[in-house]
């Protein structure tokens, strides 16, 4: 198995849920803020994972940085080299 974790900021990811979903970026920042609280919450009650902490994945990637094709192209690239 390999764990990702994609890291992108509050506010592109508001962003691009709000061009997404057509809603109004105020509401997508908002919906976004909670629910990395309640994911937060989530992954540390079933998993052990504190997402706001990175050492439990195998490979981290810059989302907010790469589109969604070259982020693709990462995970394949280290599933085939092995962790």
């Amino acid at each position: 198995a390999l764990t990702v974790y994609l890291d992108a900021g509050l506010k592109a990811r508001a962003a691009r849920i709000s061009t997404r979903e057509g809603m109004p970026y105020e509401e997508a920042l908002a919906d976004t803020t909670a629910r990395d609280r309640r994911d937060h919450d989530r992954y540390l009650r079933l998993y052990g994972y504190d997402v706001d902490r990175w050492d439990f994945a195998d490979l981290v990637i810059d989302a907010e940085a790469l589109d969604q094709d070259a982020v693709a192209d990462l995970i394949v690239q280290r599933a085939r080299a092995g962790r």
